[in-house]
């Protein structure tokens, strides 16, 4: 199996929402510190480095809290042998 590892940065402010991207088995944060919310949940949350994201469904998106946010995918690439 083949991984396939890419990162997403944006600055303070800044919206990103990961159902445009590839989705990745998980995210995980490696510098700075992030709101995330979900449509249909009535929690948000708030993480920061070293921790991971909640896997994101249609209507997440990610504000950066710091001036620069960083972020981490890794997914298992299917079409790898």
């Amino acid at each position: 199996m083949a991984y396939m590892v890419y990162q997403i940065k944006i600055h303070k402010g800044e919206l990103w929402n990961p159902a445009k991207a590839l989705v990745p088995d998980a995210y995980k944060v490696l510098v700075g510190k992030a709101w995330v919310t979900m449509e249909g949940s009535l929690e948000d949350y708030i993480i920061g480095e070293g921790e991971l994201l909640p896997l994101p469904g249609a209507g997440t998106l990610i504000e950066a809290l710091t001036d620069e946010l960083i972020v981490e995918g890794v997914s298992l690439n299917k079409n790898s042998k």
